[in-house]
């Protein structure tokens, strides 16, 4: 158990290293600045991102939901230097993106932008570069954040801690939600009649699998030995089913609750890295025990008190208490 312990610890301490240092931290920018000559100067921002992930263009795509695009600020004024034209970007083809659907401009490996300044007064210049951006891969998009630089005409450029705002943040989670599948290719809501017809077939599905088929002839059996005739037989049957679904009906509730308070709750829960090293945790402590390890089991009267229930009381209540004994269980 010792051994278990310690693995359990070096995983989490490798995993919220891995997750601090790669997960929230794709791209790395550098900002230097080339004398053209003269007064002409250009500030040179390069980004370099990790693979798998994506930088957007300047320009907005011209998409129903559009992905953030990059945003460069300077702080010129008419008294220190003065911007030449806007700033370039890579010159690229436009990319299918699967998160959004469409053929979107976006960035990967290293990507440079190149803005034109004319110098009106170097003497004791500091210039300020500040990017706003958000970075996708082929699954998700993480919350945009911003970056500001520092530097003069000569030395390198010295990064300056910028905090993201709420809204920011509000704003993708809201583009996240869109993006998990709310909308279809048309724009329009899915039905809810097609989401009860795929999870149906999902549970037709799962019928076959090992720990369910068997308790089929066991259950149907039940209903028909049990039963005075074959139609109050079907009626509890019925019933029975009805009953697993109002269940976990009920214990869906406050999770539905949650998402009227604030659409963007579930996405931060499913996506909160501790609440995932929580879940992993409980599948290893899972997985040691199908290994043999040790054994995990309900506390015995929990169930035992619910089978009594449906034994005694019998009629209606008593498949009640059935279906939440299977429930339980």
């Amino acid at each position: 158990m010792k051994k278990i312990i310690v693995f359990l610890l070096l995983t989490v301490s490798s995993i919220t290293g891995i997750w601090s240092q790669n997960f929230l931290d794709p791209v790395d920018w550098e900002v230097a600045i080339e004398h053209k000559g003269g007064d002409s100067y250009e500030i040179v921002t390069k980004a370099s991102m990790e693979p798998g992930w994506h930088l957007y263009s300047q320009i907005e795509a011209d998409v129903e939901l559009p992905p953030i695009p990059t945003e460069f600020s300077y702080n010129a004024t008419p008294e220190t230097y003065e911007l030449v034209g806007p700033t370039s970007e890579p010159d690229v083809e436009p990319f299918w993106d699967p998160v959004f659907e469409a053929d979107i401009v976006y960035f990967e490996g290293i990507a440079e932008f190149r803005q034109p300044i004319r110098v009106i007064n170097p003497e004791g210049l500091t210039l300020t570069v500040e990017v706003y951006y958000s970075v996708c891969d082929d699954e998700k998009c993480l919350p945009p954040d911003i970056r500001t630089f520092e530097l003069g005409l000569e030395g390198a450029a010295t990064a300056v801690t910028a905090n993201v705002t709420e809204e920011d943040i509000a704003k993708t989670n809201e583009l996240i939600i869109d993006l998990k599948g709310e909308l279809n290719d048309t724009g329009e809501r899915k039905s809810y009649l097609m989401i009860f017809l795929i999870g149906f077939l999902g549970g037709l599905l799962a019928l076959l699998t090992p720990c369910v088929f068997p308790m089929i002839p066991l259950t149907v059996s039940f209903f028909t030995k049990g039963a005075q005739d074959r139609k109050k037989g079907i009626r509890n049957a019925i019933l029975y089913g009805f009953f697993i679904f109002l269940i976990y009906v009920l214990l869906s509730l406050p999770f539905h609750l949650l998402d009227g308070v604030d659409e963007g709750i579930l996405n931060n829960i499913s996506t909160n890295v501790f609440l995932n090293i929580l879940f992993f945790l409980i599948f290893l402590v899972f997985a040691f025990s199908f290994f043999g390890y040790f054994e995990l089991t309900l506390p015995s009267s929990w169930s035992s008190k619910m089978d009594e229930k449906a034994n005694t009381i019998g009629g209606t209540i008593g498949i009640f208490f059935m279906a939440l004994t299977l429930a339980i269980v």
